[in-house]
C-alpha cells in the first residue's frame, strides 16, 4: 500500500510541476542560512506582533491556541487561526503564509483567470464533488504555492527577517501534506474505477451466458 501511495505522490508531483512549468529539485537539502537558536523567541515574537498590528488594521484578528488548525477565515468574522504550540519562528512563517492567502483572495480576479475551474469565487464553499475535480486540486496547490510566495514578499516589503531556507522548508512540508492528500484521493478514485469496471465486466459476462 505504501509503495502505491508513494507512486501516486510522485505522479501528482510530476503532473503539478509540468502544469506549472516547474522542475522538481533533486538536490540534497541545504543547511539553514543561520544557525538554529541564533535568533531567540523574543525576536520572533516581536516580528509576530509587528505583523499582528498590520493585519488588525485590515480588520483581522489572530486566534492563537494549542492544536489550532492553521487557516484564515474570510467571512464576516475575519480571523487567522494559528497553532500556538509551534516554535515561534514557525508560527511567524505560518502567519505570513495565511496573509499570503488573504492577498491571493484580494487579487482573485487575476488569480482566477489562470485557474478558472478552481473556485467560483474567493469565498466559495467546497463540496466533495468539487474536491474530486483535477482542476480543483491543481488550483489548490497553485494557491498554496502563491500564498507562501506572497507571504514572503509581504515580509520583504515590511522589512521583516525571514530565513529563506527555513521558510522554504516549512513551505515544502506544508505543501507535501496537500500533495499526499491529493494522492489519497487519486488512489481511492483509481480503486473505485477499477472496481466499477470489474463489476461492469462481470455483469456483461452474466448477460452473455444467459443469452446462450
Amino acid at each position: 500500500m505504501a509503495k502505491n501511495k508513494n507512486e501516486f505522490v510522485d505522479n501528482e508531483l510530476k503532473d503539478i510541476a509540468t502544469f506549472m512549468g516547474m522542475r522538481l529539485s533533486t538536490l540534497p537539502e541545504k543547511k539553514r542560512s543561520m544557525p538554529r537558536g541564533y535568533l531567540g523567541k523574543a525576536f520572533w515574537d516581536r516580528q509576530f506582533r509587528e505583523v499582528q498590528e498590520i493585519i488588525e488594521d485590515w480588520g483581522y484578528e489572530i486566534d492563537l491556541h494549542p492544536g489550532a488548525r492553521d487557516q484564515v477565515a474570510l467571512g464576516e468574522v475575519k480571523t487567522i487561526s494559528i497553532n500556538s504550540s509551534c516554535h515561534p519562528e514557525t508560527k511567524f512563517y505560518t502567519l505570513l503564509h495565511e496573509i499570503g492567502h488573504i492577498l491571493v483572495r484580494r487579487d482573485w480576479k487575476r488569480f482566477s483567470k489562470i485557474y478558472p475551474n478552481y473556485l467560483d469565487g474567493p469565498d466559495a464553499a467546497v463540496d466533495g464533488r468539487r474536491e474530486r475535480r483535477k482542476s480543483y486540486r491543481i488550483g489548490l496547490i497553485a494557491e498554496e504555492i502563491e500564498a507562501w510566495k506572497r507571504g514572503r514578499n509581504f515580509a520583504d516589503r515590511n522589512s521583516l527577517y525571514v530565513d529563506p531556507l527555513k521558510y522554504d522548508h516549512d513551505a515544502n512540508t506544508a505543501l507535501m501534506t496537500y500533495i499526499e492528500w491529493i494522492a489519497d484521493i487519486s488512489s481511492t478514485q483509481a480503486k473505485a474505477g477499477r472496481k466499477a469496471a470489474k463489476t461492469r465486466a462481470t455483469t456483461k459476462n452474466r448477460k452473455t451466458r444467459t443469452k446462450k
